[in-house]
């Protein structure tokens, strides 16, 4: 979860098999849907005909902490997020909450009081965490950074409630041992984390990282996953899953 530029392709497809689509975004989402559509144009007046199916669309534009879709099987409740501005854009962190249990995504933040809150006691906290220069990063890849960025990964807050009560945010990010004492006061059960570095463990993994992100390959060492998952560890004492493609996670049973 995190940028949009796959949000055509999955219209695309849901429209190929029809359906519904319910979009929930911050202001202006209802422009990205409309534009979305407007480029696949061709492409969905064509399905349309061929197969006679189409996708309903419904947006949701979220300006607050709310709860923005409720159910008879779970209720998802949104709360604004410190990102790249104080005043705007924000970014959104969501709880989903059912009978299964609470699942909790922090989206692109820095350490946040809203998170905080809606993360209490949840069952699984799915929170981003970027690069810090005492675990993941080497000294060349970190002085290759803004010098804005490079102060303020180099600083970091002292505390926890130092990252809360920064206004502006310090940065747009989380590092890990803010991630791991936010999970610790949150109480939450599990810990995932996602928007991570870099880790490379094969030649052409490490080929892309440099490439891509213009970082060394000491910066990109697989190494570093573990140093990351420790530093979180520092401060939360409860399970730490690294973030993957396709990971399925198991709340409750059907029976409960």
């Amino acid at each position: 979860m995190d940028h949009i530029s796959g949000f055509p392709e999955f219209l695309s497809l849901n429209h190929t098999f029809g359906g519904r689509v319910h979009v929930v975004g911050p202001p202006a989402v209802t422009g990205m849907v409309e534009g979305a559509k407007a480029f696949l144009d061709v492409d969905l007046r064509a399905i349309e005909r061929l197969l006679g199916r189409k996708t309903d669309v419904t947006v949701t534009e979220v300006d607050r902490s709310r709860v923005v879709v409720e159910t008879d099987n779970y209720t998802v409740t949104a709360a604004q997020t410190p990102h790249m501005d104080l005043e705007g854009p924000h970014s959104f962190a969501y709880r989903v909450e059912s009978k299964y249990g609470s699942v909790v995504v922090s989206g692109d933040t820095a350490p946040s009081l809203n998170v905080l809150e809606l993360a209490e006691s949840a069952d699984l906290l799915i929170h981003e965490v970027f690069i810090d220069p005492t675990t993941s990063i080497d000294q060349a890849a970190l002085e290759a950074l803004d010098p804005e960025t490079r102060e303020a990964l180099r600083k970091g807050p002292d505390t926890l409630e130092d990252g809360l009560r920064a206004q502006p945010p310090r940065f747009g990010h989380s590092v890990a041992a803010e991630v791991g004492k936010l999970a610790s006061a949150a109480d939450v059960q599990t810990l995932v984390l996602y928007h991570r570095p870099v880790f490379a463990s094969t030649r052409s993994e490490y080929a892309l990282a440099t490439r891509v992100w213009g970082l060394s390959e000491s910066a990109v060492s697989y190494e570093n996953r573990s140093n990351l998952i420790a530093a979180v560890k520092e401060h939360f004492d409860g399970p730490v899953i690294m973030g993957e493609p396709l990971m399925v996670f198991r709340l409750g049973s059907a029976d409960e």
